[in-house]
């Protein structure tokens, strides 16, 4: 029996956090074209095309060619 009180207490706690969450009130993200309040600081949104922005940054990126020599040096060590 002392095991059905404690079953019932965490499906009674579950479902009150569960109405608790569903009653909390929801932010609502800014969409883009959306007018910023009046005296709203922070960064602005940046509309229109970006591609030049994101095709340079993916330029900028290096990868550097793995060193297989010392790995297989590593397994071999093993």
């Amino acid at each position: 029996m002392n095991k059905n009180i404690i079953i019932i207490g965490v499906v009674v706690v579950l479902l009150v956090v569960g109405v608790w969450l569903s009653k909390a009130p929801v932010s609502r993200a800014p969409v883009a074209g959306e007018l910023p309040l009046q005296g709203a600081t922070g960064t602005t949104v940046q509309t229109g095309d970006t591609t030049d922005i994101i095709n340079q940054d993916l330029q900028n990126i290096t990868v550097e060619e793995p060193d297989f020599q010392s790995i297989d040096n590593d397994l071999n060590s093993l």
